[in-house]
Formats: C-alpha cells, sequence, structure tokens
C-alpha cells in the first residue's frame, strides 16, 4: 500500500529554547466500508531540518495510523513533533482529523446509517418485501407489514456502523422512501371555433 504523503512547511522561528511551533492540521477521508471494518494507513511526511550552521536537508518519516472501527466523524489522530526541525524551536504536532467519504447509497449519522429507496407508488400500495443493499455488500429482505408512505421508515438492528461508545455494537439501518408519484390521465380539449379537434389525453404528474 503506498502511504499518503505529506510535506511540512513551517519556517517560524522564535528566540526562545522552549516555544513549540503552531499545530498543522490535515483532514484524511475514508470509506463507509473502512470504518466498519477498522483500517490502517500509512502517511509519509517530508520535514526540513536546519542544523546549526544555518543549512538544511530533508527527513521523510512514514507514520502507521490505526483507525478502529465505528471511528467516530471528526475524530482526531495526533502525531507528536512531526513538524520542521531546528535548533531552536520544538516540532509542532500533526492533528489528523478523519472524516467519512460520501457514499452513493448511505447517509451517516453517527453509528447509524440512513438509505432512500425510490420505490412506485403502485409498489408503495402493495406491501410486498422490501430489497435494501447492506453496506457489506449483501441484501436485506425487510417486510414492510402495510402499504409504505412518505414518512415509513423500516429500522433494521445492528445493520449500520460499530458504535465505541457502545462496546461496538453496530448501529441501525434507516430505510426511507422516495415514492414516485403515479401518472394521472385526464381528458383535455382544447376551443377552437374554427374545427372540430380530436380529444386529446395528456399525462400529468401530481
Amino acid at each position: 500500500m503506498r502511504p499518503k504523503a505529506f510535506k511540512i512547511q513551517n519556517d517560524n522561528v522564535r528566540s526562545t529554547n522552549d516555544y513549540k511551533d503552531e499545530p498543522l492540521t490535515c483532514v484524511y477521508e475514508i470509506s463507509l466500508e473502512q470504518i466498519l471494518a477498522g483500517t490502517q494507513r500509512e502517511l509519509a511526511i517530508t520535514r526540513e531540518i536546519r542544523s546549526s550552521d544555518g543549512t538544511f536537508s530533508q527527513d521523510r518519516q512514514v507514520y502507521t495510523i490505526k483507525i478502529e472501527p465505528g471511528c467516530k466523524e471528526g475524530h482526531c489522530i495526533r502525531l507528536n513533533e512531526v513538524g520542521n526541525r531546528d535548533p531552536i524551536n520544538i516540532p509542532a504536532d500533526l492533528f489528523i482529523t478523519i472524516l467519512s467519504k460520501p457514499h452513493r447509497l448511505f447517509k451517516r449519522n453517527n453509528a447509524n446509517l440512513i438509505y432512500i429507496k425510490s420505490i412506485s407508488y403502485a409498489d408503495s400500495r402493495s406491501a410486498k418485501v422490501v430489497q435494501a443493499p447492506l453496506l457489506d455488500g449483501t441484501t436485506a429482505y425487510v417486510d414492510p407489514k402495510g402499504t409504505i408512505d412518505i414518512d415509513t421508515e423500516l429500522v433494521l438492528d445492528r445493520y449500520g456502523l460499530p458504535d465505541p461508545s457502545n462496546s461496538g455494537v453496530r448501529g441501525r439501518l434507516l430505510i426511507r422512501f422516495d415514492i414516485q408519484a403515479p401518472a394521472k390521465q385526464i381528458n383535455w380539449q382544447p376551443i377552437s371555433t374554427n374545427e372540430k379537434v380530436e380529444e386529446n389525453i395528456i399525462d400529468i404528474l401530481d
């Protein structure tokens, strides 16, 4: 796995020996699938080293960061003193903020996942079994136990993300619905004083 690379650029030099450079920050995005299982990522950091005679060199270090299953949105990982080095200042710390990448099927709400299923009006009245994808690539089959309305929400326990604050128990998958309005037919006959116009039928949507 090729490590993600960062280059540290911080040339501040102060005259006191106990000054620590300002913290460095970066954002690191991972997929919901990686959050589900947990992952380890490598970050390559290149920094400048200033010697006492004023010469510069570069140093490249690879750091492994461990992201636990169910890592919370905005979780921060700290790497101590990885900033530029010089004879005077204490190198800066790097704070890495972990965010989830946008997903094509699911939205994250803490440990819960939200899935919006588009269905026809006819299917919403049929009370037939609903199919919903799961984050691991499999499919769930859910009995809605009746017709489906725009405010219907089906809940699948323990099909969300692991919750570190609840001993890693997985959250819920919330299935919500986008019901496509049915096409209705109406009779429409324009008025003409010169000739008889055939009756037209057009489709309109609610």
